[in-house]
């Protein structure tokens, strides 16, 4: 079985809502993401989101994040 790739925080962000656009943006482009959630209110737009990605493909991730204006906040 193939080792399992480490996976990199690439950003964090704040509230549920701009976790899932940054979410459907890379995975549009078909890069692997997961979405890690840190809650740190009573709702979910409070909690704060760790967004994951393969080491391997960290760096193209975030370029397409900053290309989209993504890193800056919501």
């Amino acid at each position: 079985m193939p080792d399992e790739p480490s996976w990199k925080v690439i950003h964090m962000v704040r509230g549920r809502q701009a976790a899932k656009k940054i979410l459907s943006c890379i995975r549009e482009e078909g890069y692997p993401v997961r979405l890690v959630e840190l809650p740190s209110g009573e709702s979910p737009e409070e909690h704060y989101y760790q967004i994951a990605v393969p080491g391997f493909e960290a760096e193209e991730c975030q370029e397409l994040l900053l290309e989209r204006n993504l890193l800056l906040g919501p």
